[in-house]
C-alpha cells in the first residue's frame, strides 16, 4: 500500500536513528540495536492497551487477523488473503473462515429439508438415472 511505504520512507528519512545495523527496525533508546520480535510485539501489546481496544488477545497476530477478517468480509478470497499476509500454505489462510460469522449465519439459514434422504427418494434417483441399453 502506498501509504504504507511512504510512512517506512519518512522514518527511514527523518526519524530512524543513525546506526550501523542495516535492520529497518531499531529500539529507541541508545545503544540503537535491531528491533526483536518480542520488542515489536511489546510496543504493540503497550499502544493497543493505550488505544482503550478491548481484545481477547493484544499484539501483531491480532493485527493480522483483524486485516484477514477484513479481506474476507470485502469478498477476497482465502488465496489473496494469504498472499497479502505472506503464507506460503492454503491451510495457514483456512483459519480465518471460520470467523466470518456473517457468512457462516447465512449458510446456517439454507433449507436443506430437500436433501433429506428417504428409501423411496433414493429409488426415484436410481429410477430416473437409469438408462437401458
Amino acid at each position: 500500500m502506498r501509504e504504507v511505504g511512504d510512512a517506512i520512507l519518512h522514518y527511514l528519512r527523518k526519524v530512524r536513528p543513525q546506526s550501523r545495523h542495516p535492520e529497518v527496525f531499531l529500539t529507541l533508546k541508545h545503544p540503537h540495536q535491531p528491533l526483536s520480535g518480542g520488542g515489536f510485539g511489546t510496543i504493540v501489546r503497550k499502544r493497543m492497551r493505550r488505544l482503550g481496544l478491548k481484545l481477547h488477545i493484544y499484539g501483531p497476530h491480532s493485527l493480522r487477523h483483524a486485516c484477514a477478517t477484513h479481506l474476507l468480509s470485502e469478498g477476497f478470497s482465502l488465496k489473496e488473503i494469504g498472499d497479502h499476509l505472506g503464507h506460503v500454505s492454503p491451510v495457514a489462510t483456512q483459519m480465518y473462515t471460520k470467523v466470518d460469522l456473517a457468512s457462516l449465519r447465512e449458510v446456517g439459514e439454507f433449507d436443506l429439508r430437500w436433501l433429506a434422504y428417504t428409501q423411496d427418494s433414493a429409488h426415484r434417483a436410481t429410477r430416473s438415472t437409469h438408462v437401458e441399453i
